[in-house]
């Protein structure tokens, strides 16, 4: 018998599945190579099939895990009548060479779209692997272990998270932690009677806000440069662009 050597991830966006592949390859102890199917595909017949096979003859020299994002972009049914003929042929090549696989290397595929995979691609892997959105629970462990000590988010919980993947609660919890503390931030904090400019560390918008009000309140373009840390050109530029909208 041989290991278990093509796993099969389906499940939607952000649920974990290129986190798998990673967290896989550091368990044992190989390179992690990301195979990104839909830049394979060109318009000239057969030239994407010949850049499949050079993939694959890549592969049988270097042992490691091998992740094929967005699968369905070239495993598609075919019977699928809005396919040309090219891409039925891709799928045959793809069969093939899943077949002659080598023990030496882990195959990872994941698809947002199962349902579109040919029904001749799932019989070719070891394991399917489903994943869901999280349930309240897994949300509620999640919180725990990676946001327990941030006092701005505590009183957010799980049921604030329903119908989420990973990936989107924590975009969401980091936008929320991000204007919490620029709500606390004013423009006397932060060029009151200070000398040192701080407009390394805010972004470009935050930057042009504070041009402009430093000029409304009646700085010149030359006081303004001083105070932030930057060029009279850079203030001249933020003006005109707060003028035109």
């Amino acid at each position: 018998l041989t290991p278990r050597r093509k796993l099969l991830l389906v499940g939607p966006p952000g649920t974990g599945k290129t986190l798998t592949a990673s967290v896989l390859a550091g368990e044992l102890g190989v390179p992690l190579f990301i195979v990104r199917l839909d830049s394979l595909i060109t318009k000239f017949m057969g030239e994407t099939a010949a850049k499949l096979r050079q993939v694959f003859d890549a592969i049988k020299e270097v042992r490691g895990v091998y992740f094929f994002d967005e699968f369905d972009a070239i495993a598609k049914k075919r019977d699928d009548d809005r396919e040309l003929g090219e891409l039925k042929r891709l799928v045959t090549v793809l069969l093939q060479a899943i077949d002659q696989w080598p023990a030496t290397s882990l195959l990872i595929a994941a698809t947002n779209h199962g349902d579109l995979l040919d029904p001749a691609i799932w019989r070719r892997f070891d394991m399917e692997i489903a994943f869901s959105l999280p349930t309240e629970n897994m949300i509620a462990n999640y919180l725990a272990e990676n946001w327990a000590g941030d006092q701005i988010i505590k009183k957010y919980s799980a049921d604030d998270f329903k119908q989420m993947s990973f990936s989107n609660i924590d975009r969401k919890l980091r936008h929320i932690k991000r204007q919490n503390i620029l709500s606390t931030i004013t423009l006397r904090n932060l060029v009151g009677s200070s000398n040192v400019p701080i407009t390394n560390s805010i972004g470009k918008d935050e930057k042009r806000r504070l041009v402009v009000n430093l000029h409304e309140q009646g700085l010149s373009q030359r006081a303004i440069a001083e105070k932030l840390g930057i060029s009279r050109p850079t203030v001249k530029k933020a003006l005109e662009q707060n003028e035109h909208g």
